[in-house]
């Protein structure tokens, strides 16, 4: 993820801040006062942008993976039909941008994980996830666990069921850690279809 590179960048900018004003043949606390203004300006916005980022995805992530189980448990107990569950699945993945949209930094289509996006031994990316230059924490997320693990699981219940397992995501400063979270689907047999339709019988009475 990126919180790293941006740190980096970042930090190049006050080096580069502070050296042209070192060029300048003015002596006195006035220049001095000017330069460390500028150098608090420029860290105090990146310290708040890396804190809106991470509370930001601490709040998102927990919902999108509490959303998912209750989607996928839904459409086992036959409380929804397979077409509903997908299109639950698409609203819940569409949320996540949606959630993330004031933070996220993505320029280009996520590229498939295995390919374009790699891997280190801990499940972290080790490359930006988007064809273009830009791949932001969020932006990575959302191309490595998002993006894939709900077209994932509409391929599992369109095929009938299966398993579909989230990959932990590790700590990324102040962004939170998240256990791999494992989902399975099974398309509900007769005998629960008669007994959720008997359920609604006897709601109807």
């Amino acid at each position: 993820m990126s919180t790293a590179v941006e740190t980096q960048e970042i930090s190049s900018t006050e080096h580069t801040a502070a050296k042209a004003l070192s060029f300048i043949p003015v002596v006195g606390p006035i220049l001095a006062g000017i330069a460390n203004s500028v150098l608090s300006i420029f860290g105090a916005s990146h310290s708040a942008a890396v804190q809106k980022e991470a509370a930001t995805i601490n709040q998102v992530m927990p919902n999108f993976y509490s959303q998912v189980q209750t989607v996928i448990a839904a459409a086992n107990e036959d409380a929804i039909t397979p077409s509903e569950a997908i299109a639950d699945l698409t609203a819940i993945q569409a949320a996540y941008y949606a959630g993330v949209a004031s933070i996220i930094k993505q320029n280009g289509k996520c590229l498939p994980v295995g390919g374009g996006c790699a891997y280190s031994s801990n499940g972290q990316p080790t490359t930006n996830c988007a064809s273009g230059s830009t791949c932001n924490a969020a932006c990575s997320i959302g191309c490595t666990l998002v993006t894939p693990g709900i077209a994932a699981l509409i391929a599992i219940i369109e095929k009938g069921g299966g398993t579909f397992t989230f990959h932990s995501m590790p700590a990324n400063g102040a962004i939170s850690a998240q256990p791999a979270v494992t989902v399975t689907y099974k398309a509900p047999g007769v005998l629960t279809k008669f007994e959720h339709y008997l359920d609604l019988i006897e709601a109807k009475l």
